[in-house]
């Protein structure tokens, strides 16, 4: 019975799929907090008038945008590169 890549059982495939959900779970756990944290700084009384708040919320918003945001962003660029548009990542 034939276990490479391709094999007739689909093994392959849930490797991938499983792969995938580990990488949604994985940014999803890492914006879930983060975006908690910026709401809670946006919402506080005051802080966004200090010199700290706008500098904490983008560097919380940062890595939201770039990490958790890469495979929509990166799909994007290709479209844009091609002149095609599509909404699904």
């Amino acid at each position: 019975m034939p276990t490479g890549p391709g094999s007739a059982d689909g093994s392959d495939d849930d490797g991938d799929e499983t792969r995938l959900q580990k990488a949604w779970l994985r940014r999803v756990l890492i914006a879930w907090p983060l975006g908690l944290a910026t709401m809670a700084i946006a919402f506080a009384p005051g802080a966004m008038q200090t010199a700290w708040g706008p500098w904490v919320e983008l560097a919380l918003a940062t890595p939201v945008q770039f990490y958790v945001g890469w495979p929509f962003l990166r799909e994007a660029a290709r479209r844009a590169s091609r002149l095609t548009a599509n909404m699904t990542p």
